[in-house]
């Protein structure tokens, strides 16, 4: 948090509008009032007619990133069972999780069709995705969202959440 105040690491947050539950941006809001971030709240049914943003991950740099289940509070990531996995050093999806953050971040309201950023390609999909090895041999694997927006012939990044895993990838 004190980094973010600081101003020397920028620190932007995405999250679910209109929240489930009464406190579900309780924190976010938190510390967008302490300065530590800056916050932008998606409704997602804007763009689809329906639906809610789910995703959570961290994005640290363009190398490093986090991916998983859980949501990011003390109580997901302590009570529950959850699945994440953390990616280091990858320049090849850590760019493609970046993109994806900023598609959410820069979304417009005035409808699907008129947002440039929803309209970049992935550099790996199903059709062509990143070859890595894993204790030797080969994997396939591409990151994904939601395979709706390609039913408006949309290419919101890429085509249906896949994830990968963790080793010495690009």
């Amino acid at each position: 948090m004190s980094l973010g105040k600081s101003k020397l690491v920028t620190v932007r947050m995405v999250e679910n509008y209109p929240p489930k539950d009464k406190g579900d941006n309780a924190d976010g809001m938190i510390l967008e009032n302490f300065g530590a971030l800056s916050r932008k709240s998606i409704d997602i049914s804007q763009f689809m007619g329906r639906g809610k943003m789910h995703s959570k991950f961290l994005v640290a740099d363009r190398k490093t990133f986090y991916l998983g289940s859980a949501n990011l509070d003390w109580r997901s990531l302590n009570q529950k069972m959850e699945l994440g996995v953390l990616v280091e050093d990858c320049e090849c999806l850590g760019e493609e999780m970046h993109n994806i953050f900023n598609v959410l971040w820069n979304l417009k309201t005035e409808g699907v069709e008129n947002n440039v950023f929803l309209q970049q390609k992935a550099a790996y999909n199903k059709e062509n995705p990143l070859t890595i090895r894993i204790s030797g041999e080969p994997a396939h694997v591409y990151i994904a969202v939601h395979a709706a927006l390609h039913a408006k012939n949309v290419l919101l990044v890429t085509d249906a959440f896949l994830v990968r895993f963790s080793a010495t990838l690009c």
